[in-house]
């Protein structure tokens, strides 16, 4: 309790203290924080109430690369096995079009202070990958590198359906996302030539966590827990944050806690990809509404885009993809049961499984992907209400799931979820 109230007096230090200052920093999160309440469903009063909190703690958001945070409450280490060996690679060779780019990323990196130019006898290749818009990503090719002594690091979870279910039952609802959150957390001195990149102008090593080390999702995901477990109201999933209240009021009280430790812990969030009070919400990897929940544009997309499986590892890997969202396919076990006899050892090697595959197996293929397009919305259980089990069986399976009669045709039902 005592280190909750140091926060909150350190967090009121940093912020702004006069009317002017506030009225300035409220100027200045106008525009930045205008699609934040797109399509919101608090009235005019509260959004206004909201926007002067968040002037309150302006130094919360990231306006840009210049305003990034930096943690002070934690480092990331990358610990390795005693008399381990550095290992350096060349760089990878690049057209002239990439290798430009990678110049002007790492000019960009030079300027923001997220990396320096520094010996090391570490070094780790540099690639481009493309991102949803299709712009390239700098990434660093660490796997042969330092994932491969690395140390391993573990922090759990939280359960993905039980976030997904707490977001739909609440009445009050806030999204926030770290602003390119690893870059936010400084490496530890000790550390820091570990993460060295090889490119054709030079050697870098990264001041903040690099995106591509192993252990870097669990090193920023326990320092989040660490930074805004104590808040009740406050879902943690890597560096997604959701507010979830019963009334406007706590959730004026949750929103100022999450400010309050974020700004105490020195970091700050990216004002587009904050949502006070949406209609719908698209939080890991499913769209949430009032009618319940449905699976996300780019998930349908990636299942979509799967190719036919050629191999074992291409066939546990698009089971992998799918069994995300197996929850929205009727009779899944049922349909997937010809794909899943095809993972056994006997198919492990490529001949034998391109033999194995047949038409049965393109077709629930297919089917798989026909059923996901079409996949039903998972509506919100309404406990005041009778619940019906509808239950299938056939030779090859046998499958069911809970629903309640629809409010708008009690004739049909709302599949709430399988079982």
């Amino acid at each position: 309790m005592v280190a909750q109230e140091q926060l909150h007096v350190h967090a009121v230090a940093l912020s702004p203290k006069t009317a002017s200052e506030i009225a300035a920093a409220k100027a200045e999160l106008v525009e930045p924080l205008s699609k934040a309440f797109a399509n919101s469903t608090f009235t005019k009063e509260q959004q206004t109430r909201i926007l002067d909190l968040c002037a309150k703690y302006r130094p919360v958001f990231s306006l840009n690369r210049k305003e990034l945070g930096k943690c002070t409450t934690a480092q990331a280490t990358f610990p390795m096995p005693p008399n381990t060996k550095p290992v350096n690679r060349r760089p990878y060779r690049a057209n002239p079009h990439t290798e430009a780019v990678i110049q002007t990323c790492v000019k960009d990196m030079l300027d923001d202070d997220i990396i320096e130019e520094l010996p090391s006898q570490w070094g780790s290749p540099v690639t481009l990958v493309a991102r949803k818009d299709g712009k390239p990503r700098f990434c660093v090719d660490f796997r042969s590198t330092v994932n491969k002594h690395l140390i391993r690091k573990t922090w759990p979870l939280a359960n993905m359906e039980s976030n997904l279910d707490s977001v739909g039952s609440a009445k009050f609802i806030s999204v926030a996302d770290v602003q390119s959150a690893y870059w936010q957390i400084p490496v530890h001195p000790d550390h820091v030539e570990r993460t060295a990149f090889v490119t054709n102008s030079g050697k870098y090593c990264y001041k903040r966590m690099p995106f591509g080390v192993c252990n870097a999702p669990w090193i920023f995901t326990e320092m989040a827990h660490k930074t805004l477990g104590h808040i009740p109201e406050l879902l943690i999933y890597m560096d997604d944050f959701c507010v979830l209240s019963a009334t406007f009021e706590n959730h004026m009280k949750s929103l100022e806690s999450m400010f309050v430790a974020l700004q105490a812990a020195g970091l700050t969030l990216k004002p587009s990809k904050i949502s006070f009070g949406p209609k719908s919400i698209e939080y890991l990897g499913h769209i949430i509404s009032a009618e319940g929940i449905s699976v996300g544009k780019d998930r349908i997309k990636a299942v979509q885009n799967l190719p036919t499986p050629r191999c074992l590892k291409d066939l546990r890997s698009v089971l992998g993809v799918v069994n995300f969202v197996r929850r929205f396919i009727p009779d899944y076990a049922e349909i997937t049961n010809p794909l899943v006899e095809l993972t056994r050892k006997e198919y492990a090697t490529k001949s034998r499984f391109v033999k194995a595959w047949n038409k049965s197996h393109d077709a629930s293929f297919a089917h798989l992907k026909r059923l996901l397009t079409s996949a039903p919305v998972l509506h919100f259980p309404d406990f005041d209400r009778e619940f019906v089990v509808h239950v299938d069986a056939s030779e090859h399976g046998c499958g069911a799931f809970l629903a309640q009669p629809s409010k708008a045709d009690p004739e049909s039902l709302d599949m709430i979820a399988p079982l």
